[in-house]
């Protein structure tokens, strides 16, 4: 399950922001947060006056100072007034990700990361059949020095003993390469 993303209204003054607030008040039961308590009970009236029952608005500072459990799911209006009150420095900008935005990135980067994946699957396995041998040739070269070790002694003497019974008890003299001649 993911974020939930919030709404975002963005629209010019007068145009409807606060009476979509309080219609999503009423239909969520959300709290709506505002810059100051004057304005909370501007909302307040405005939902009284369009007859919708919400929750009582209240101001950030209001949220800031709950002594019990601030409200789960809250409204903000006027998100730069609030943050204005919220933070001493002037807002030069502020980013918000749109949902469809979110949702549209989400699918269209869906499908190429599977085929990116079931493409490298090929890859994974070759990768693990590399890595077992690479660990077997550590280990047959272990066996060789261990090999190349005994080599000069009982190897040679083994062969030189075997060459002798078989070609009739000739001595055998090593050439330079360690070979016999």
């Amino acid at each position: 399950m993911g974020i939930k993303r919030m709404k975002v209204i963005n629209a010019p003054r007068r145009s409807g922001k606060t009476t979509k607030a309080i219609k999503a008040s009423a239909k969520t039961g959300a709290t709506i947060v505002t810059k100051n308590q004057i304005m909370a009970e501007t909302v307040e009236d405005q939902a009284n006056q369009l007859g919708y029952d919400i929750s009582k608005p209240i101001s950030i500072s209001q949220y800031l100072n709950m002594k019990s459990r601030p409200p789960e799911n809250i409204i903000i209006d006027e998100l730069e007034l609030v943050l204005a009150n919220l933070i001493d420095s002037r807002i030069e900008l502020v980013t918000v990700t749109q949902e469809d935005e979110v949702k549209q990135i989400h699918q269209t980067m869906t499908e190429p990361i599977l085929k990116l994946n079931k493409s490298l699957e090929p890859y994974e396995l070759k990768r693990e059949v590399l890595q077992k041998l690479n660990r077997i040739a550590l280990e047959l070269m272990e066996v060789e020095d261990k090999f190349n070790a005994y080599q000069s002694t009982e190897i040679k003497i083994a062969v030189r003993n075997i060459y002798e019974h078989w070609v009739g008890n000739q001595y055998l003299a090593e050439d330079e390469s360690g070979g016999f001649k």
